[in-house]
């Protein structure tokens, strides 16, 4: 079940160890510290030291499982844990300030549709290997950038937006209702 994903598992005193390098993970890691540089927060030389490690995480576990099985479940506990993130950070979730029961649920219920729009982007994300280069904010801000002019004559038209825009739409295009005409 690992997809490009190179492992190693050893038995050490405490256990096993799972070493797994990660591709996408590298990019990530890569993009981050090279904007750590450029802002000025981190050398040349330290960059040169940590992109030795970019992408490469291990494991320590007293169960004998095979790598594969570590590292999926791993992968799924990252799942719940990106979508609490999600639900913390992005939508900002955490707090509510709502005093009735019937607004507390309507809140949630909110968040939780906001919730499945990101993982449904994040989604189409991967599938096109775009998640190094776009995050799920950008979509939806480029996103919003359409407009959708309804003529006297009942005709939907898009106005011109940006370039940008434009390339992201085609990215979703067949899950966008309204299309592009």
């Amino acid at each position: 079940k690992i997809k490009k994903v190179a492992y190693f598992k050893k038995k050490n005193r405490y256990g096993f160890l799972y070493l797994y390098e990660d591709p996408s993970l590298r990019a990530e890691e890569e993009n981050t510290l090279l904007r750590k540089v450029q802002e000025g927060t981190l050398s040349l030389v330290d960059y040169r030291v940590q992109k030795k490690l970019a992408g490469v995480f291990g494991i320590v576990s007293d169960l004998d499982y095979s790598a594969e099985a570590v590292y999926e479940q791993y992968k799924q506990r990252e799942e719940v844990e990106l979508s609490f993130d999600v639900m913390k950070n992005e939508l900002e979730a955490d707090k509510t300030y709502l005093g009735r029961e019937e607004a507390v649920r309507g809140y949630f219920i909110m968040i939780l549709l906001s919730m499945r729009l990101h993982f449904k982007i994040l989604k189409r994300l991967r599938e096109r290997d775009l998640v190094g280069e776009i995050s799920v904010k950008e979509v939806l801000f480029e996103l919003s950038k359409m407009e959708l002019i309804v003529e006297n004559s009942k005709r939907e038209v898009f106005c011109a937006f940006p370039k940008r825009t434009e390339e992201i739409f085609s990215i979703f295009s067949d899950l966008i209702p309204m299309g592009y005409k």
